[in-house]
């Protein structure tokens, strides 16, 4: 297995995927920290999208089916709106309901949470695309896993920082909010880089 994972990470860069899907156990906390994964290291560098898809997804939504619910996380930074070009595409594609997700950091204040997400899509795409917003407040992780179980969500789109470099490239980063996302979430998770 260590083999594999030295060959891995270089393959995915050297022959230029277009995306990667990889498996993942969804372990989080010490149990992360001390185990290890291929495809947390593989989401942490990948320079192409990755989708991941944990223990806890459900099969039967996504297996050779159509996409019929997609949920879009954003905190309005740049690196997240990043991802929406792909929630749309993936959302025209299939059809399927795009459900816009404001997820602030912690530090925003209330008033902020009444954002007009439909004005992130070009007029274009809202002529076609079916909509629906929603805030989710407190801990952006939790609640996007919980918005994605409760609305029968078959993708969650989400835009996440490559690190290529520096003390956290090596290592597994179970805390952040992308990765608690991809650990618990009932659906696969498409996670598009910086």
């Amino acid at each position: 297995m260590a083999r594999s994972k030295k060959r891995l990470q270089p393959l995915v860069t050297e022959k230029e995927f277009d995306g990667v899907v990889v498996g993942t156990h969804g372990r989080t906390g010490v149990g992360k920290l001390l185990l290890g994964s291929v495809a947390q290291r593989v989401f942490n560098s990948a320079p192409c999208p990755v989708v991941t898809v944990s223990s806890k997804a459900r099969t039967s939504s996504w297996m050779g089916a159509k996409l019929n619910k997609i949920l879009y996380m954003t905190d309005l930074s740049d690196l997240s709106k990043r991802a929406l070009p792909y929630a749309l595409s993936l959302a025209k594609a299939n059809s399927a309901e795009l459900l816009l997700a404001y997820a602030p950091e912690a530090s925003v204040h209330d008033e902020c949470l009444d954002q007009d997400l439909a004005e992130l899509v070009a007029s274009a795409a809202r002529s076609w695309c079916r909509l629906a917003q929603v805030s989710v407040t407190g801990d952006a992780a939790p609640g996007i896993v919980t918005l994605a179980a409760s609305g029968e969500v078959d993708l969650i789109v989400i835009g996440a920082e490559r690190l290529t470099a520096g003390p956290l490239y090596r290592f597994n980063v179970p805390f952040t909010t992308a990765y608690q996302i991809v650990a618990n979430a009932p659906c696969p998770v498409l996670r598009v880089r910086s």
